[in-house]
């Protein structure tokens, strides 16, 4: 009796784990989707956010990740190989830099930036500010030299430098290229302090600050040019140095109390806010909803299901989890 009960459990398992793969079929899961993610949605219409996590379980999962997991050598040596990847893409020459950089974003990004009393005040004083200036400088009174080009320059000291950059090319001889290139940096320099100084003592208006003109008028100079134009100024070797710098400023600042307290603070605000929100609630807060749900599983798990089918891993797997209990005592005894 005993080997006929285990028999028809081994058939009972067996129709079991058929009928649930055939629920996972292509012709049935865009139901079985649609059919748990209401169920889904309508249980998480009971469910509030503190009650089922802490504030104190998701601080220690956010430092866990930012603060004290251990970053294998793969990641960064990953993050470089996609900048190189991105780097020399086909979309640097296809785009215009006008069209990735839209003119109102540039003008409200550039006007706050000089409105903010701390960026003027301390402007002169900067050297990298300073550095930073006088390469752009630099680099009009080398395209005026190289391309005699004829730049409409609205801002006060840089049309001087360029006709002083005119000047400079007239008087130096044919072939001495350095010392063109030392007396423009020079200019370039001198330049630089003017117009830091003239930003610093301008009352932070747009109309009165003239970094804010040089800033426009040289987006308007390069806004027809493609984005690989920037490549100039930009090696593929200076980007992987910024990406080094980068990864090991983050090494050393997710060590920081700093950021710590900010980690804590932030899930502090997140809780207060919306700790008393129903799943669901917090789901449509953030703009998702019962069709994005549905569109993305449709999406993804569709060609999962059918290479873990082929493969055998989804029956495997029914099995380990049905298998213990229909051989188990009780349902023996019930086919007794």
């Amino acid at each position: 009796m005993a080997d006929r009960d285990r028999e028809k459990a081994q058939r009972l398992l067996e129709a079991q784990i058929v009928f649930l793969q055939s629920q996972l079929g292509p012709d049935r899961f865009a139901g079985l989707v649609e059919t748990e993610v209401d169920h889904a949605l309508s249980a998480a219409g009971e469910l509030v956010l503190d009650r089922l996590v802490s504030r104190d379980q998701i601080k220690a999962t956010a430092r866990k990740y930012a603060t004290t997991m251990q970053i294998h050598g793969s990641i960064p040596e990953l993050a470089g190989e996609i900048a190189a990847r991105l780097y020399a893409h086909p979309a640097q020459d296809e785009n215009r830099i006008g069209e990735v950089l839209a003119a109102e974003h540039i003008e409200a990004l550039a006007a706050k930036l000089f409105e903010l009393p701390l960026l003027r005040e301390r402007l002169p004083e900067s050297p990298l500010v300073l550095s930073v200036v006088s390469w752009w400088l630099y680099q009009i009174g080398l395209d005026v030299v190289e391309h005699n080009r004829e730049l409409a320059v609205r801002v006060p000291g840089v049309s001087s430098l360029l006709a002083a950059g005119g000047q400079v090319a007239d008087t130096v001889a044919p072939g001495t290229r350095l010392d063109l290139d030392l007396r423009l940096r020079e200019l370039a320099e001198h330049g630089a302090r003017f117009l830091l100084h003239r930003a610093s003592a301008s009352s932070g208006s747009r109309d009165e600050s003239p970094l804010y003109d040089a800033v426009i008028d040289l987006w308007r100079e390069r806004a027809e040019d493609s984005m690989s134009s920037l490549r100039q100024h930009l090696s593929q070797e200076d980007l992987e140095d910024l990406l080094v710098i980068g990864y090991e400023f983050w090494l050393a600042f997710r060590g920081t109390a700093y950021l710590h307290a900010l980690l804590d603070e932030g899930v502090d605000f997140f809780f207060d806010k919306y700790g008393s929100f129903t799943l669901r609630a917090l789901l449509e807060e953030f703009g998702i909803a019962r069709e994005d749900l549905v569109e993305d599983a449709l999406r993804f798990a569709p060609p999962v299901i059918e290479v873990l089918s082929e493969n055998g891993m989804i029956g495997a797997f029914l099995r380990r989890r049905l298998e213990p209990f229909f051989l188990s005592d009780a349902v023996l005894a019930l086919l007794e």
